[in-house]
């Protein structure tokens, strides 16, 4: 990618490519690092077997050369699992992107994603005052529960500028329940520039009437 270092929208999708090793993904990142002129920077993955993080590891430290970013989308479907340190080395990396203005981060089927592993990719979004569109998934964990949903209000507090809101969150089991909708409604209520908002809670089999009822008086 050494010639083209002008590049300011890229777009990459792999789609079962069930042979992607971790050298492949550290030689790819070696190439994007060097893209310092983008603007905006899509990564999505799909694949159905065992995945390991390498492409997390080089997407961080990417980041920390691609600091002109100002849309960002990576998207992971299929089964898959994240390690908190991983997500934490993620978080830094974002840090580094200082005007940011959309963001999607889609983890399809991540299992072992945490309410704390959501906490602290959220908290990186803090300082970015002019983002304006803001997609989250969180796919099939079990661990993911109300408290994500408590900590998503308190994070919507930093976002003024928010124009476009899509958050999915399907858990397994009874992890999210009316409270968690009711704290969440509480967030929504401070965005006063929302233009588009899109909700997604599947399988939560704890959201009743009253979780429902609570959402819509937030509107």
């Amino acid at each position: 990618m050494k010639n083209l270092s002008s590049l300011q929208n890229l777009h990459l999708y792999f789609g079962e490519c069930y042979w992607i090793t971790d050298e492949g993904w550290r030689n790819f990142g070696r190439g994007l690092k060097k893209l310092v002129s983008l603007k905006s920077l899509s990564l999505e993955y799909s694949s159905f077997s065992h995945m390991n993080e390498a492409w997390l590891n080089v997407i961080w430290r990417c980041l920390q050369h691609l600091t002109g970013v100002k849309r960002l989308s990576l998207r992971r479907e299929g089964h898959s699992s994240i390690a908190e340190e991983t997500l934490r080395k993620l978080c830094q990396g974002l840090q580094k992107i200082s005007f940011l203005q959309s963001i999607n981060i889609y983890f399809s089927l991540c299992w072992n994603l945490t309410d704390q592993g959501v906490e602290n990719l959220w908290s990186s979004f803090k300082n970015w005052k002019s983002l304006e569109s803001l997609g989250f998934e969180s796919g099939h964990s079990s661990e993911v529960t109300d408290r994500t949903l408590s900590n998503i209000r308190q994070h919507l507090n930093d976002l003024p500028s928010l124009k476009s809101l899509h958050l999915s969150i399907h858990t397994t089991y009874k992890a999210i329940t009316d409270s968690g909708l009711d704290c969440l409604g509480a967030g929504l209520q401070k965005l006063s520039c929302l233009e588009y908002l899109s909700l997604d809670f599947q399988s939560n089999f704890s959201i009743t009437d009253q979780g429902v009822n609570q959402l819509s008086r937030s509107m």
